[in-house]
């Protein structure tokens, strides 16, 4: 096998699943945030291999910032000559270039945005975190991933190597079912560079449906990996299908009590659809390092006006290294009705008690057809403290997040926007939206929105003038407030109604002197 080491002085590499056989198309979206007037060029250098890890295309390209980068299977471009694969598209990132070149941490990495369309209509989006990271050689241990086996359905991680072949047995993966049982089965394959492993579950463990005991499965594992950092993609296939990304494991420390009380607790706020054919589900977690023991948690209930609907104190518990699952449907007075808005979910403890760093919930939107979940952390949204501390630091900047959004004849994004908030919040929020495309900034429009209220809304209702104005079906929403909001993108397809869920990215933005502090990234 040819050994392919083109890019010696990038200073960082993405790595992407590139679909297109079987019908399946695959768009990338990029976007650098440059609002400070030297914010300079990104060089790219992209090159695709097939799924044997054989170079079949390269090209290059200027990341040029407050401009949307869409690389999509189904247009023309460099990556048309080659045929149908099912492979690994590495972008490999240089040294900015032009006036204010800086190079940082921050921007050795793109955080791509991808979308893959099966030909039936179904539809999974994700923000990529598969990447290079030279030198590294310290196991990776990963979690935050939910799965349900059952005959129809089943699920698989996928991992993308880059330019290190990694070891037979590197990987070891763990399934726990809701009684608590564990296996534990090893992965042998060595993985060859630039080469994509869709490690199936029901592979490694032949009884899976049965172990499952009909309840959700909570994965872990550990990577012993060299140079390379891994969230891997989990996959569902089957009667439904999907694709999020799992994470890996931080070590947070507790929050002591008196700090979670001075906050009045963080929130973690996440938008809920709940109709006939898409319903919410909450798969809560408590899997990172820092503190072992068991934690309640309050959940409330708003609808899409910020009306709260429910309210339950210490209703569910945060298990070590186990899941607590529920419907949010046990949330609602009629849930025959449909239902628009977001769950609030907090630590609850007893008075003194420590609480972990952050509450984990990993939001799942089921269809008959189609299964999306979306990691969320708590954090301090909009609390009194923290736009106290912004005042007083003079860091009343905007706060930007970013996500690829769609409006075709097939597809239309769905955008949910809240006004999150702790106990007793009132402030109003403003946020601009910006509609981004490869020559930039397109179109803007502005919305209000209350306390504990959340804006949900088809990209057409609030761009309906996008076909005068793009002949693509895709461009970058950007968007911009001076409060915390919390946003998540929905893909529905508009025959089916199938949804694809991820949430936006948090854009830091440099000032010049300063990065802006956003919530939940």
């Amino acid at each position: 096998m040819t050994q392919y080491n083109s890019a010696p002085d990038a200073v960082g590499t993405e790595y992407l699943w590139w679909r297109t056989e079987a019908g399946m198309r695959t768009t990338v979206a990029l976007f650098k945030p440059g609002l400070h007037a030297d914010s300079a060029r990104t060089p790219i250098e992209a090159a695709l291999f097939d799924r044997e890890g054989r170079l079949v295309a390269t090209w290059k390209f200027d990341l040029t910032p407050e401009r949307a980068c869409i690389i999509d299977s189904a247009a023309e471009g460099p990556w048309t000559t080659a045929k149908a694969t099912d492979g690994v598209l590495a972008l490999h990132v240089f040294e900015d270039t032009g006036p204010g070149s800086t190079q940082t941490a921050s921007n050795t990495r793109l955080y791509p945005l991808v979308t893959w369309r099966r030909p039936d209509g179904r539809v999974a989006s994700l923000h990529s975190d598969q990447c290079l990271s030279r030198g590294s050689s310290q196991p990776q241990r990963f979690t935050e991933i939910v799965v349900s086996e059952r005959a129809d359905e089943h699920n698989a991680l996928v991992l993308l190597n880059g330019e290190t072949r990694q070891p037979s047995d590197a990987l070891v993966l763990q399934i726990q079912n809701v009684r608590g049982d564990v296996r534990s089965a090893r992965y042998t394959p060595t993985m060859d560079p630039f080469t994509v492993h869709r490690v199936a579950l029901l592979d490694l463990f032949p009884d899976i449906v049965d172990f499952s005991a009909q309840g959700a499965l909570l994965v872990s594992g550990t990577f012993h990996s060299l140079d390379l950092e891994t969230r891997p993609y989990a996959e569902t296939t089957g009667r439904r299908w999907g694709l999020y990304h799992g994470g890996d494991v931080y070590t947070w420390g507790e929050r002591p009590f008196i700090k979670h009380a001075y906050i009045d607790g963080e929130v973690n706020p996440m938008a809920v659809i709940h109709n006939d054919r898409v319903s919410t589900w909450v798969n809560l977690l408590h899997s990172h390092d820092g503190m072992d023991g068991d934690t309640d948690i309050d959940v409330r209930l708003f609808d899409d006006a910020g009306t709260c609907v429910a309210s339950r104190h210490r209703w569910k518990t945060a298990r070590r290294q186990k899941l607590t699952r529920f419907a949010v449907a046990e949330l609602l007075d009629d849930p025959s009705r449909p239902f628009n808005g977001h769950i609030a979910i907090s630590f609850a403890p007893e008075p003194g008690q420590p609480v972990p760093f952050h509450v984990q919930a990993l939001m799942e939107y089921g269809s008959d057809r189609t299964v999306a979940r979306v990691m969320g952390w708590s954090d301090e949204w909009n609390s009194d403290v923290k736009r106290a501390r912004r005042l007083q630091l003079g860091q009343d900047d905007v706060i930007r997040a970013c996500f690829l959004v769609w409006n075709d004849a097939e597809l239309e994004s769905l955008v949910a926007i809240t006004n999150a908030g702790h106990l007793d919040y009132k402030e109003c929020a403003t946020a601009e939206l910006s509609l981004v495309g490869p020559s930039g900034t397109i179109m803007k429009t502005e919305l209000s929105i209350g306390p504990y209220a959340t804006a949900f809304f088809g990209i057409s209702e609030k761009f309906p003038e996008w076909s005068e104005h793009l002949d693509a079906g895709t461009a970058m929403l950007v968007i911009s407030s001076r409060s915390d909001l919390a946003s998540l993108a929905f893909i529905r397809h508009r025959e089916s109604g199938a949804v694809a869920a991820e949430h936006f990215f948090a854009l830091w933005d440099w000032t010049g002197t300063r990065i802006t502090e956003a919530a939940g990234s």
